[in-house]
């Protein structure tokens, strides 16, 4: 009888273990506030950051500002209120792709510019005070058409920029960095690739060292995953393509504190139909650790990854290919790159993530993209969610 009791009671101990862990795993990435903003034109937010307990987004706004497109600035706190929101730009179209900030309460922010420069687009760089205001601006490129994606800090001082050119290089699109001072001014430029498309997207960090990824198309007409790793003079340590057979690219990248390069993008399915997220491990010599896409019915892509732990927080979107029908996916990857979790979060329309970031505390994580409430354009969306 004790016997029976006993096995009664681990088995009802086990089944209130079992809804704990349940209960406790649906809890995790709650969403704790979510808030569009826009106007009644286009405006799309491409990059996070949480500095202190404030969320600073970057994008472009079509609805405020000087006409065409402007780089857009949004500062808000932790409850998702807006603190204040400034445009920069002239006649044409800017965009803002990533801010950094400058460690004296300030911000540098990388984009394009088609109202400045030498004409087509350039890369653009905003020096703005912790009230948004500018400090000062530059401009590189040339005649052609060249764009800034990201930016890092570099070690010891200045910054690296990435990004692509058709201004300068060995034909069609290069891979470019610039490495600046803290006052913008250039101490040197490279750009990497042949007589086709190289694209850099994002960089990181590996002591002296940086890794860059993007994509590059060859003659096979086909695009690859594109992971660097150059010198603090920019030379080229080894370069490497990834991916599967049809196309691949990257689109973010972070160097674990182990040594480790985690890149995410997209790969394209065999028959074309379908695109799935695709996340890659590399250790510093570009060996593969391990390389997985996330393939399922639906179209799914990956725009961003941050660490948490031994474990990654990718998002990105989910969505049947060309429905103009996606929702914001959040994807939570081990160590080994196997899927341990997964969300997806939108409306009745097209909604998709872009960026994440995750808190100093690692309690909390927040996403960027865009969300189409059925106005016909898109407002900047931001997402804090409880991790």
């Amino acid at each position: 009888m004790r016997k029976s009791i006993l096995v009664g009671l681990v088995s009802a101990i086990s089944i209130f273990l079992i809804i704990v862990v349940y209960v406790l795993s649906a809890e995790q990435y709650y969403v704790a506030w979510s808030i569009t903003v826009g106007g009644d034109k286009d405006d799309e937010g491409w990059f996070i950051m949480v500095d202190n307990k404030s969320v600073i987004v970057t994008g472009y706004t079509s609805s405020f500002g000087n006409g065409g497109k402007d780089v857009w600035l949004i500062k808000l706190d932790e409850n998702g209120n807006q603190i204040w929101n400034k445009t920069y730009g002239g006649e044409g179209n800017e965009y803002g792709k990533k801010v950094i900030p400058t460690g004296d309460g300030g911000y540098l922010i990388v984009g394009s510019t088609t109202s400045y420069g030498n004409g087509g687009s350039d890369v653009w760089l905003i020096r703005i005070d912790g009230y948004g205001n500018e400090i000062w601006n530059r401009t590189y490129g040339g005649e052609g058409w060249d764009e800034g994606i990201s930016i890092t800090e570099a070690p010891y001082g200045g910054y690296l920029i990435v990004g692509s050119t058709t201004s300068y290089g060995n034909g069609g699109s290069d891979v470019w960095l610039i490495r600046i001072d803290g006052y913008g001014n250039e101490i040197w430029n490279r750009t990497y690739g042949e007589e086709y498309d190289e694209v850099g997207r994002d960089v990181d960090v590996f002591n002296n060292d940086f890794i860059v990824v993007g994509w590059e198309a060859p003659n096979t007409g086909k695009k690859d995953g594109l992971i660097m790793r150059v010198d603090s003079l920019g030379n080229i340590v080894w370069s490497g393509v990834f991916g599967y057979e049809n196309d691949d690219w990257f689109n973010d990248v972070e160097v674990t504190d182990d040594g480790y390069i985690i890149a995410v993008g997209h790969t394209e399915s065999k028959d074309s139909s379908t695109f799935a997220g695709f996340a890659i491990k590399v250790n510093i010599n570009a060996s593969i650790v391990w390389m997985k896409n996330l393939a399922c019915k639906d179209s799914t892509g990956f725009s961003c990854v941050d660490v948490k732990g031994d474990s990654y927080i990718v998002v990105g979107y989910k969505g049947v290919f060309g429905s103009g029908r996606d929702d914001l996916l959040l994807v939570e990857l081990d160590a080994d790159g196997e899927k341990t979790f997964m969300k997806t979060f939108g409306g009745s329309y097209e909604d998709a993530g872009v960026w994440l970031c995750i808190s100093q505390d690692m309690k909390w994580c927040y996403t960027v993209g865009n969300r189409d409430a059925g106005k016909g354009n898109y407002d900047v969306w931001v997402v804090k969610w409880r991790l």
